[in-house]
């Protein structure tokens, strides 16, 4: 019998060890957060800035120039301005809206009033003053030369000057007036708002409104007939201005011996020799010394 031989011995394998991987830092994320988190507080700190500027421009508005109305409607005109206890009504007008508006300046009468180019063109009429009417499509050039104004109506706006001081007009049977007080150049005027009756069928204006002021002896008249642009007329007022005589341009040593200038009829120069007389040309239309030629 064979002796039993013991079991051979397996060797002993040490047990595997698992390679310990570290985690790779995450870059995008440690540098997005931080820069998100900037910008969110950079954007909250905008818009509280931005809130509270709104809040003090609401607080304190621009301020306009203004016209004053009176809203008063019971007072008479008279040929001196009075001064009386009125309420009165402001309207803001930003100046940048008039800064390329055309200038009309009249040296005889001693006024100069501006109107808007936009949409309006300027007729020069025959012994009228400021005469301007509604552009049409074909875009003509301002102003326009009329040999003749002649027409039934009245244009848009017009200025007028009387040689004595007008009598308050009176209500008809074609049109009620609402009249109220207003400030011309700082001095008491009125405004006259004619409201057709229509009591009859007829070439009648609808309505139209008429601001006078008395000075110099003078009335002065400014008509206007778009009932819809109240507000711009109320701008139009707003630049009437008085000139003083004294202020315009005199006639200056070269002038005089080249014997002549240009200008239309009401703006012939003071000191201008009496002998000097008035040329008809459009554009062109000038004073001058009898037998010199404008050139």
């Amino acid at each position: 019998m064979e002796p039993i031989q013991p079991p051979a011995q397996q060797p002993v394998q040490n047990p595997v060890q698992a390679p310990s991987i570290q985690p790779k830092l995450n870059y995008f994320r440690i540098i997005f957060f931080p820069v998100l988190s900037i910008l969110l507080i950079s954007s909250i700190i905008y818009l509280y800035l931005q809130n509270q500027n709104l809040k003090k421009q609401v607080l304190k508005p621009p301020v306009f120039p203004t016209i004053q109305i009176p809203t008063s409607t019971s007072q008479s005109i008279s040929p001196t301005p009075t001064t009386t206890s009125q309420a009165v009504s402001s309207i803001s007008i930003p100046p940048d809206e008039m800064e390329d508006w055309e200038i009309y300046a009249n040296n005889i009468n001693g006024y100069s009033i501006k109107y808007p180019k936009n949409g309006y063109l300027r007729l020069i009429c025959p012994d009228e003053e400021l005469t301007v009417t509604n552009r049409g499509i074909d875009n003509q050039t301002s102003p326009v030369v009329m040999s003749t104004c002649a027409r039934g109506g009245r244009y848009t706006l017009e200025t007028k000057t009387y040689a004595s001081i007008q009598a308050e007009p009176e209500e008809t049977k074609y049109y009620k007036i609402t009249k109220k007080g207003v400030q011309i150049d700082g001095i008491a005027g009125k405004l006259y708002i004619y409201t057709f009756t229509n009591i009859e069928v007829g070439p009648f204006p609808l309505w139209y409104v008429i601001a006078r002021v008395n000075k110099n002896n003078k009335t002065y008249e400014i008509w206007f007939d778009e009932k819809d642009s109240l507000d711009l007329f109320n701008q139009i007022l707003s630049t009437f201005k008085f000139t003083n005589i004294n202020d315009l341009p005199k006639l200056s040593e070269e002038i005089l011996l080249k014997g002549w200038y240009w200008g239309s009829e009401d703006q012939k120069k003071p000191e201008t020799p009496t002998d000097w007389v008035y040329q008809e040309a459009g554009r062109s239309s000038c004073w001058h010394k009898p037998g010199v030629e404008c050139l």
